[in-house]
């Protein structure tokens, strides 16, 4: 049966191009499809929540920085996911990774060593400090809450400083409660660590940097490189704003890249990727939606993959929406044939 193509939007809104408010356009992606034979509609998030599946369809969601909106996005895909097994592109958990470090960890168990096994834990900041490790907020994009800490005492109050942005006013109320009571004697230890703020961080071991790390942009089989620098005296390459587009890329990172595509199911992603040696990888983070396309926007080379084993650097003509078409339709020929 011929598939139908989906595109998902939030008041005519998929994305992202730049700035981040401005979606990519789906006319072109639509006209794109159409192009490569696929029959292709779309709905506005909220009638697909609220109407009915249509079981022939493969539906192809973006993502949002509203967080209202983000969660209601992941509310949907997350069950009907379970009950009505709903197809989408990408994978149900590959679109719950997006601002969600937690769950990024949770999923590099299933895959190849080639990315970096993390550990998703939850502290009430009492934690012990491990040494050559790097702590994430589940959250935040660039290096946003990525920190190390050399000392139980320094981890605490990064980890705090870290969620200062995500406590809400209920967390504050009930900080200032138990302190009151407890200059009046009157605070109950029991009630308070039972409601007291959590925090839900990643910890990873800390890589070896050579002073740089790679965003890598796959979509399908052309691959975009953006080489990242770290600030002196800092160990994060991501925000750090000092980057260039190498005018050579070796073919050991561009196969790499290729294979975690692959590892992954995805018609397209982003990796932040660090040499550890001379021609060897691991992956520090992916993203499969809502990534930044800034790489793809102003490299002036793609690096296209010929005949399986052969890359050929060419001139950056394509745009974001016709490579998201072409990956797509490449991604199903290769799942359903």
């Amino acid at each position: 049966m011929k598939r139908k193509i989906c595109i998902v939007h939030v008041n005519g809104y998929f994305g992202q191009s730049l700035p981040t408010e401005t979606g990519l356009n789906m006319k072109e992606i639509s006209s794109e499809l159409k192009k490569m034979g696929l029959i292709v509609s779309s709905v506005e998030l909220q009638c697909l929540v609220n109407g009915e599946i249509e079981p022939d369809s493969i539906y192809v969601f973006g993502s949002h920085q509203n967080p209202d909106i983000k969660k209601y996005i992941d509310d949907f895909v997350s069950v009907q996911s379970i009950v009505s097994n709903i197809e989408t592109i990408p994978r149900p958990e590959l679109i719950l990774c997006h601002e969600n470090k937690g769950v990024q960890a949770i999923l590099s168990k299933t895959f190849s060593d080639d990315i970096l096994k993390q550990q998703y834990i939850i502290t009430d900041s009492n934690l012990e400090c491990l040494g050559s490790s790097v702590y994430k907020s589940v959250s935040g994009s660039g290096s946003s809450g990525v920190f190390t800490a050399s000392n139980e005492k320094e981890l605490t109050k990064k980890i705090k400083n870290s969620h200062v942005r995500v406590l809400n006013i209920n967390n504050l109320i009930l900080t200032l409660k138990y302190r009151l009571r407890k200059i009046f004697k009157l605070h109950n230890e029991l009630h308070y660590s039972y409601f007291r703020k959590y925090y839900r961080l990643v910890h990873q071991k800390l890589m070896s940097s050579p002073g740089f790390d790679f965003k890598v942009l796959v979509f399908g089989s052309s691959v975009y490189v953006l080489k990242r620098y770290a600030k002196k005296g800092d160990f994060r390459s991501s925000g750090s704003g000092e980057f260039e587009f190498p005018e050579h890329v070796e073919s050991s990172l561009l196969d790499y890249a290729m294979k975690l595509k692959g590892v992954i199911a995805t018609p397209y992603v982003s990796l932040d990727i660090m040499e550890t040696d001379r021609g060897v990888y691991k992956c520090i983070e992916f993203q499969c939606l809502h990534f930044g396309p800034y790489t793809q926007y102003e490299a002036a080379y793609v690096y296209e993959r010929r005949d399986q084993s052969v890359w050929v650097k060419v001139d950056n003509a394509q745009t974001m929406e016709t490579l998201m078409a072409s990956s797509i339709v490449e991604y199903m020929d290769e799942k359903f044939g």
